[in-house]
């Protein structure tokens, strides 16, 4: 087998295993070696082969839902056609389709630097995403605030609320205010 055909398949092989470990984080908050191993068609030693630590295996999925929201975010802001409520609303499907996801990396935080670095990388790409669309007579600061604002939507209660709901409709008006639609 050609050198790039293995590292070709090698790498789907990895991503297929992130992903199942994604989905498992995603649906249940947790995992083990044997339920990605069982997902994918491998076995636990497999597992540990390619990720030698449960955080390892919890960045690797991490990373790819933080790449999801960045590209989320270049979408929803570069289109500024899209209304605040819109932008809510994505976002809130977004965080919700992942809640455990995020808190169980969070959770690592303190204990694994790599999820932290994967975590302000993507906050700096989120940043500097926001304020190419919010345009040169703005600064970063204010793109700054609008990325906290919208971190804040990956609230246990807000994922809750009702679509169309007082809040959703708050927060809406919150963020066209930020971004000078208000």
């Amino acid at each position: 087998v050609p050198a790039t055909a293995k590292t070709a398949r090698s790498q789907r092989t990895r991503g297929a295993r992130v992903a199942a470990v994604h989905d498992r984080l995603a649906a249940d908050g947790t995992f083990t070696a044997g339920d990605i191993a069982a997902d994918v068609g491998c076995t636990a030693a497999t597992f540990w082969a390619h990720f030698g630590t449960k955080d390892d295996a919890i960045t690797a999925a991490f990373v790819t839902a933080l790449d999801d929201l960045v590209v989320l975010a270049e979408h929803l802001f570069d289109r500024r056609s899209v209304t605040a409520e819109h932008v809510i609303d994505e976002l809130i499907t977004y965080f919700d389709r992942r809640a455990l996801l995020y808190r169980s990396a969070i959770a690592r935080f303190p204990e694994h630097r790599p999820l932290r670095v994967a975590y302000r990388g993507a906050e700096a790409r989120t940043v500097d995403a926001v304020a190419r669309s919010l345009g040169p007579d703005r600064t970063r600061d204010d793109a700054g605030a609008v990325v906290v604002f919208c971190q804040g939507i990956n609230n246990p209660t807000l994922l809750r609320s009702a679509p169309g709901g007082r809040t959703r409709r708050r927060l809406a008006d919150a963020l066209a205010t930020l971004l000078g639609d208000g």
